[in-house]
C-alpha cells in the first residue's frame, strides 16, 4: 500500500509567482497547504487575506467556518484563539468558550465573483494573498468569469501586487482560465512538475520598466491517496489526479485494417483532433477521432483560427460530399475514440462551439 503523501505549496512559493493555479486529485491537502499559510502570515505577521468563490452561496458564514473547520487554530496562534468566525463577509479569529463567540482580529475577507460590482468601491490594503476554491468546474462558468477576476484582483490590489492562489480538482481541461491566458501546457502538462508563464502587460512600474505577470501551473503529483469510499472507473480520477473522464467506445481492430475516406483537422484553442471518417470490411462507416500530432498534414480543416485557405472553416460546414457524413454520422453517434480523455474532451468541445 502507497503512503499518503500530502500536498505542501514550498516548490510553487519559491518562484513567488502572482497567479498560482493548483491542479490535482480530491483531499491531496491542496486547500489545507494554502489556508495553513494565509492563517500563519495572518497570525504572526498581521497580514490579511481574500476567500473567493464563484456563487454568493459559496460564501454564506457557516460554509465559510466549515472551510477553515480542519484547521489547528489553536496551534498556529500559540493557544489565543481556538475558531474561525465569519461576521458581515469578514473573517476572524476567535475563541469558543462553552458556545459563546469571542471574535478576535480580522483576518480576511470574503468574495463572490457574481458580485464583483459591489466590491470596487470598497479598500483592502492588508489582504497579500487571495483564494480562489473550485475554480474548475463542471457547472458552468459565468459569463466573462475570467474578466471578472481580473476586476476583482484590480480591485484588491489597486497598485500593490498580491498572491492569488486558484485550487482546483481535475474535473475538466476546458477551462476558460487556461484559454484566456494562454496556458497552452495545462493539456499535456504532467504530474508532479510546475510550468511558469510570463504575460507581458502595456503598464510600467514606477522605474519605467515594463510590468509582467508571472502565472505558474503545479499539477500535483498523486499523494498516493488510500480511500476506501471510491470504486469503479470514477475512482482512479478522484484519487490518482488523472482528468476526469467518461467511458466511450474504442476500435474493435487496427486502424490499418479500415479503409480511410477522409479526414478532418478539428481545432479549438490548444485542442486539436483528427477525425477520420472509416469504412470497416462491412462497408459501415463511422467515425474514429484521435488527438492531432501534427505529424500528417490534413486539408481540411475546421478552426477558430484566422484562415484563408480553402477548405478551412470556422464550424463543421458541409463543404464537401463526406462533410455531409461525417455531420450526420455525429448527429447518430458513431462515433469511436482513441482513449476515453480524448472522448470526454471532444463532447465537451462540440458541444461549446458545434452546430450539430
Amino acid at each position: 500500500m502507497s503512503e499518503q503523501k500530502y500536498y505542501s505549496i514550498k516548490n510553487i512559493k519559491k518562484l513567488n509567482s502572482e497567479y498560482n493555479i493548483l491542479l490535482g486529485e480530491r483531499s491531496n491537502g491542496k486547500s489545507y497547504s494554502i489556508k495553513e499559510e494565509v492563517l500563519t502570515n495572518a497570525y504572526n505577521e498581521n497580514r490579511q487575506f481574500g476567500y473567493l468563490r464563484r456563487w454568493r452561496e459559496e460564501i454564506k458564514s457557516v460554509k465559510v467556518e466549515k472551510y477553515f473547520m480542519d484547521m489547528p487554530i489553536e496551534k498556529i496562534t500559540k493557544g489565543e484563539y481556538n475558531t474561525i468566525s465569519v461576521y458581515r463577509s469578514d473573517i476572524y479569529f476567535a475563541l469558543d468558550k462553552d458556545g459563546k463567540i469571542l471574535r478576535g482580529k480580522k483576518i480576511g475577507s470574503c468574495f463572490c465573483l457574481t458580485g464583483v460590482a459591489h466590491y470596487k468601491s470598497e479598500s483592502y490594503p492588508y489582504i497579500t494573498d487571495v483564494i480562489y476554491e473550485e475554480f474548475i468546474t463542471n457547472g458552468g462558468y459565468l459569463p466573462h468569469e475570467v474578466d471578472n477576476l481580473m476586476d476583482l484582483i484590480s480591485t484588491i490590489a489597486r497598485r500593490r501586487k498580491v498572491q492569488v492562489w486558484l485550487i482546483g480538482n481535475t474535473i475538466s481541461r476546458l477551462c476558460p482560465y487556461f484559454d484566456e491566458w494562454q496556458l497552452i501546457n495545462v493539456p499535456k502538462q504532467k504530474q508532479g512538475t510546475i510550468e511558469q508563464y510570463i504575460q507581458n502587460t502595456s503598464q510600467t512600474d514606477e522605474k519605467g520598466n515594463p510590468v509582467k505577470i508571472s502565472i505558474a501551473v503545479e499539477y500535483c503529483e498523486n499523494s498516493g491517496s488510500n480511500s476506501k469510499m471510491f470504486f469503479g472507473q470514477k475512482s482512479k480520477m478522484i484519487t490518482s489526479g488523472v482528468w476526469e473522464c467518461d467511458e466511450y467506445p474504442h476500435l474493435n481492430d487496427d486502424l490499418s485494417n479500415y479503409k480511410v475516406l477522409y479526414k478532418i483537422l478539428y481545432e479549438y484553442s490548444a485542442f486539436s483532433f483528427v477525425i477520420n471518417l472509416l469504412k470497416d470490411s462491412e462497408k459501415r462507416l463511422f467515425l474514429y477521432v484521435y488527438p492531432y500530432t501534427g505529424k500528417t498534414k490534413i486539408k481540411r480543416i475546421v478552426t477558430e483560427k484566422f484562415s484563408k485557405e480553402k477548405f478551412t472553416t470556422l464550424f463543421l460546414d458541409a463543404l464537401t460530399y463526406y462533410d455531409n457524413i461525417i455531420i450526420m454520422l455525429l448527429k447518430q453517434e458513431k462515433v469511436v475514440f482513441s482513449d476515453n480523455l480524448t472522448g470526454t474532451e471532444f463532447y465537451q468541445i462540440k458541444k461549446e462551439r458545434s452546430r450539430y
